[in-house]
């Protein structure tokens, strides 16, 4: 393979040739807090500073007061900055730990070190606040004559306004070497580095995601060689099922969300596996190209957002904009919310989320279909929710699947997910319901999947749980009436269109898909 040639993003460059005698370059790590297959890191060790290279992390008020964050986020973060603060002491550098308003950070370190040569970072598919943050950034640049270079990341492309021709981008930059890693990298200058903070000392203070992985990128290696060569055997198949999902799947997600892997290496070593599995273990071969297809699903949703950063705020298809009527202040939303729905599977999903911050994917849809189709409730605060409580909250990923399971997008088949049934395929014996709904511990047989239907000894043992709040057949039927009856309106249709020459590569054999 040849090495990585990453498309890279001038944002601003100075006149004329760089001043090689400014002090210092400043190497801004925001998702991808590793060392391994990190192209700003790279190009800092290519052509040092005079100065050295401040390796800068910073916690940001406007980003952590964002609705999407949970201190369970941060402690992420907290366990990669430990990891990354390491590595890079073992190679000369030293990771500077700030907290403020970027630019603000910026000005402050060009007054302790010295005028900044050069920002060199990833380019990062955020929410609006971070572009909003962006675009200060760029600014300060100009004024200050600092050269920004955003190195692209994931295989997706900034300023992207059609997707033609996008699947074979994505495959080149997939399989191109990684950038390899500096064994040696520009000293740091004199200065105050600081350190990761606590959620706590960031004024962050909220239950749940109290039994998390941990995370770093040591940890994140070791969770792939065990899917690989342990754990995901049984992944093609058991990616369905939340309580040996819990297992069998990757678990990596949080690790690509924060960058403490990068998508490339996973692909690469997933593609290396995958080469010793052909014609030996057919089960495990299937598996591990499973995996790699939902790796290219990834980048695939989060280039929408990328592509259309209104994507939290708006519907896909702006004429389904508000298709499922019902707000906060709805008493449904306070039950789903609570994990007190009366649907036990979605329930123990809820509850699941808020302990642990993973279900599987299959589980994940099935939370927003009956959120939106049955309870009738808006997306976008569904989606607000689901943010705080996936810790692998990724938003090009979230807001574009978030959309599509509220089928509101236009493009996608309709999927309006019967809890009653999702129970009984994913869950039969009602392991995880037991697990996660005390109430219905207790419940003998398939008595915990529906305690509505449960004769009365039998309910006599649920305690206080609830009936469902909506008739779901009752439901199911003005959801189904309702979003038919929008799909062939002439406006709904001539807006689809346009959604599929954004967000479609008319080369796929498949125009959009799900992500296990």
């Amino acid at each position: 393979m040849a090495r990585a040639t990453n498309p890279t993003r001038v944002l601003w460059q100075r006149d004329g040739v760089p001043d090689d005698n400014s002090p210092v370059d400043v190497v801004w790590f925001k998702r991808d807090l590793r060392v391994e297959d990190h192209a700003a890191l790279h190009a800092a060790a290519q052509a040092p500073a005079a100065g050295g290279t401040v390796y800068l992390y910073v916690y940001e008020p406007d980003l952590l007061a964002h609705a999407s964050v949970h201190p369970g986020h941060v402690r992420l973060v907290g366990d990669a900055l430990g990891d990354l603060a390491s590595e890079l002491t073992q190679r000369g550098g030293t990771l500077w730990v700030r907290s403020g308003r970027m630019p603000d950070v910026l000005t402050s370190i060009a007054r302790e070190v010295g005028p900044i040569r050069r920002l060199l970072s990833h380019q990062e598919t955020g929410h609006a606040a971070s572009f909003a943050r962006d675009r200060r950034v760029q600014a300060w640049c100009r004024t200050h004559r600092v050269s920004w270079t955003e190195f692209q990341q994931d295989a997706v492309e900034r300023g992207l306004k059609q997707r033609d021709g996008w699947s074979g981008r994505w495959r080149a930059f997939m399989t191109r070497e990684p950038w390899p890693t500096p064994s040696h990298l520009p000293a740091s200058p004199a200065g105050e580095p600081g350190v990761p903070q606590s959620p706590e000392a960031l004024g962050l203070h909220a239950p749940g995601l109290d039994r998390i992985l941990h995370g770093g990128s040591r940890a994140a290696h070791e969770r792939l060689a065990s899917f690989l060569t342990e754990r995901g055997r049984t992944y093609t198949k058991a990616m369905a099922f939340p309580h040996a999902g819990a297992q069998a799947c990757s678990r990596l997600s949080a690790d690509l969300a924060v960058g403490a892997l990068s998508a490339r290496t996973a692909y690469q070593t997933a593609g290396v596996r995958l080469r010793e599995l052909e014609g030996v273990d057919g089960v495990w071969a299937r598996s591990v190209r499973s995996f790699r297809r939902r790796l290219a699903w990834r980048s695939h949703f989060m280039q929408k957002l990328e592509s259309e950063w209104t994507l939290e705020t708006q519907a896909m298809n702006r004429e389904l904009d508000g298709v499922h009527p019902h707000g906060t202040d709805h008493p449904h939303f306070a039950a789903w919310r609570d994990g007190r729905t009366g649907f036990p599977i979605v329930d123990a999903g809820m509850r699941a989320l808020e302990a642990t911050g993973w279900v599987n994917f299959r589980l994940r849809a099935t939370i927003v279909s009956v959120a939106t189709h049955t309870l009738g409730l808006d997306w976008r605060p569904v989606g607000e929710v689901l943010a705080r409580r996936f810790l692998d909250f990724e938003p090009g990923i979230h807001w574009s699947q978030v959309q599509m399971q509220a089928s509101v997008t236009g493009i996608n088949t309709i999927r309006i997910y019967n809890p009653h049934k999702q129970a009984l395929d994913v869950d039969p014996d009602a392991t995880f319901v037991r697990t996660w709904v005390p109430e219905l511990a207790d419940a003998p047989g398939r008595d915990a999947l529906r305690p509505d239907l449960a004769p009365p000894l039998s309910r006599a043992l649920m305690g206080d749980y609830p009936n469902p709040v909506v008739d779901q057949k009752a439901a199911y039927r003005t959801a189904r009436d309702r979003l038919y009856r929008l799909k062939g309106h002439p406006a709904v249709k001539a807006a689809s269109q346009q959604v599929l020459a954004r967000h479609v590569d008319p080369h796929d054999k498949r125009p959009d898909g799900q992500r296990g």
